[in-house]
């Protein structure tokens, strides 16, 4: 019981602890204490959670709550939120591109031309290509992308720009690679969480992530560093599952998923320490 309820009631003292953090002129004793306060017991209750003796029935693996039906239905339509929420005003939000997304705009046009291999960029003190060769396929393949959101734009609040003008034939592709990206990191936390805490757990941390306003931003940028969190979720759920099993597939797993992490962006090298 303790285990099941341990995260759920740590998310909750968490977002009232920001909640009040976040409020404006509650002064040091209405808001700045108190809310350092929640964090603080937040985090004593997640580890004493995750810290505390597994007993046999957590050891058989957590328990179904939820329908199978009902579940997989609840992600879908997380998953469909979330990328509703990162397509939604592509065109206008965020406007334009700043110089990060215009340098790997740049890497993307030599590599579709045909520049050889590389790791590492020249341009933008070199930055990690996985990003751009993603976004390079996608805008050779960038047809059905655009014209499914031109076809429907009134659905996804997109304005006469989007639909007529030719400068998004090369902004969509680089922003599609973070749109997918991000959206995927929604289901990889799923998955991960459901194996180590349950469904309703992975569906709470599935539906904040899918609404968090930092992975919304990143999900809409022409950016690499939303790669990061997806590989890093995928290590990490295949290291505690090698951890369980020993089998040497999930070994492979993460080893994998770590080394194309470092690919990635330049923060991942900190995820081994962590």
């Amino acid at each position: 019981m303790v285990a099941r309820l341990g995260v759920p009631l740590a998310t909750l003292l968490a977002l009232s602890g920001q909640f009040l953090l976040s409020r404006r002129g509650l002064g040091l004793y209405g808001g700045l204490l108190p809310g350092a306060a929640l964090y603080a017991a937040a985090a004593g209750l997640l580890l004493t959670t995750l810290l505390r003796p597994r007993e046999d029935a957590d050891l058989a693996g957590p328990t179904r709550a939820l329908p199978a039906g009902l579940e997989w239905t609840l992600v879908a339509l997380i998953l469909c939120a979330g990328l509703y929420l990162r397509l939604y005003r592509i065109d206008l939000v965020p406007p334009g591109l700043n110089n990060d997304e215009a340098i790997n705009a740049l890497e993307v046009r030599d590599i579709a031309a045909g520049r050889p291999f590389a790791s590492l960029t020249e341009r933008g003190l070199n930055r990690e290509t996985m990003f751009h060769y993603l976004a390079a396929f996608a805008s050779r393949n960038s047809g059905f992308g655009l014209n499914l959101i031109r076809a429907m734009p009134a659905v996804f609040g997109l304005g006469p720009r989007v639909v007529n003008d030719p400068l998004m034939d090369l902004v969509f592709p680089l922003r599609s690679v973070a749109i997918g990206a991000g959206t995927l990191t929604i289901l990889a936390l799923y998955l991960f969480a459901r194996r180590s805490f349950g469904p309703p757990v992975a569906l709470l941390a599935a539906l904040f992530l899918a609404v968090s306003p930092w992975h919304l931003l990143y999900s809409r940028v022409g950016l690499r560093a939303i790669l990061a969190p997806l590989f890093a979720v995928a290590a990490c759920g295949f290291f505690l599952k090698a951890l369980e099993t020993g089998r040497w597939r999930d070994h492979l797993a993460w080893g994998a998923a770590l080394g194309l992490g470092f690919w990635t962006y330049t923060a991942f090298r900190a995820i081994p320490l962590a």
